[in-house]
């Protein structure tokens, strides 16, 4: 499996992967601390259960699983709250 560490049988992916990073918006510089990611997931449909997210950290090369803070499936967004290193 690509993904080790994680359990992810019986889970479906419902988008592609995404490489996030945070940056300050008028330096451009990578930053660090807790940071809120909102997401926009096309196929985050009424009904599903238990959204959770597959997170890679590339700090320590481990795959994770997250639980997203916020489900709203009539925007189709999700939110969780991650520490940036």
């Amino acid at each position: 499996s690509a993904v080790s560490g994680v359990n992810v049988e019986g889970c479906a992916a419902l988008t592609e992967t995404k490489a996030i990073v945070v940056a300050d918006a008028e330096t451009q510089q990578v930053t660090t601390g807790k940071v809120e990611v909102n997401l926009y997931v096309a196929n985050l449909v009424n009904g599903l259960k238990e959204v959770q997210i597959l997170f890679y950290d590339n700090a320590t090369n481990t795959w994770s699983v997250i639980v997203p803070t916020k489900v709203d499936f009539a925007t189709k967004q999700l939110s969780f709250t991650k520490s940036n290193t």
